[in-house]
C-alpha cells in the first residue's frame, strides 16, 4: 500500500525501512548526523522533516529540526524525483535545484548515508 509522502505514515515506513537496510545501517556506523529538508510550494505549502542519525539508528520525522547539521531546502517537484531515485542530490546541488546551508564539511564526510537514504527511499511505494 501506498504511503503519501511526508504523511506521518511516509516518516514511520522510512523510519523502518531505513533501520532493516544493511547498507543503509553500515552508512551510518559512528556517524551522528541531522539533515533538515525544507519543502517548498508544495501541496500544503512549505513542508519540513529531517533525517536524525545517532548510535547506529535512524529516524525520519516530520517539522523542523531543533539544531539540525545541514539544512537542505528544495521545491516540491524536485524533492519527489530525489525520492523517486529520478535526480541525484550531487546533480540537484549543482544545478541549483537544492541549497544547502550548515555544515558543508560534515555533509560531504557523510555522503554515503545521502546515497543509501536515496537507495532506500527509490523501494517505498510513495504517493506523491
Amino acid at each position: 500500500m501506498a504511503v503519501k509522502f511526508m504523511s506521518p505514515e511516509w516518516a514511520q515506513t522510512m523510519t523502518d525501512a531505513l533501520n532493516a537496510d544493511d547498507g543503509f545501517t553500515k552508512s551510518i556506523a559512528n556517524v551522528d548526523l541531522t539533515l533538515a529538508y525544507k519543502v517548498n510550494d508544495g501541496p500544503d505549502g512549505e513542508t519540513e522533516y529531517h533525517l536524525a542519525v545517532a548510535d547506529g539508528a535512524a529516524a525520519v520525522n516530520l517539522g523542523p529540526a531543533a539544531d539540525p547539521d545541514v539544512t537542505i531546502t528544495s521545491g516540491h517537484d524536485t524533492a519527489m524525483a530525489l525520492q523517486r531515485g529520478e535526480l541525484n542530490p550531487q546533480a540537484a546541488f549543482m544545478t541549483g535545484k537544492i541549497k544547502v546551508a550548515g555544515n558543508l564539511a560534515m555533509l560531504m564526510m557523510h555522503q554515503a548515508v545521502l546515497s543509501a537514504f536515496s537507495a532506500v527511499s527509490q523501494d517505498i511505494d510513495i504517493e506523491f
